[in-house]
């Protein structure tokens, strides 16, 4: 499966009734390459993962995983590291 990820962000789609667009739409509003690969043809690896989005980071660690999401744009915030929650001083030093 590492094969198919792309060298940029992967979303695997791991199910015909999940529809990808709202990712797609948001990563390119915020000038985020993603390639999306659909794997809806195999049922156990949807089972597995629990999910029918899994979005995966260049270095393959899952960054979010969901049948959809509420609001994508947020999820590429948080995912690139633009969160609110992050430390405006830099980090703990």
């Amino acid at each position: 499966m590492y094969d198919l990820l792309c060298d940029w962000f992967t979303l695997l789609r791991l199910s015909s009734r999940a529809d990808p667009t709202p990712f797609v739409t948001a990563a390119t509003a915020a000038g985020i390459p993603l390639h999306v690969v659909d794997l809806g043809r195999l049922p156990r690896l949807r089972a597995v993962c629990e999910a029918d989005l899994v979005l995966v980071r260049p270095d393959q660690h899952v960054a979010w995983r969901g049948d959809v999401a509420a609001d994508p744009a947020e999820v590429w915030t948080r995912v690139i590291g633009g969160g609110q929650d992050r430390d405006p001083g830099g980090g703990s030093g």
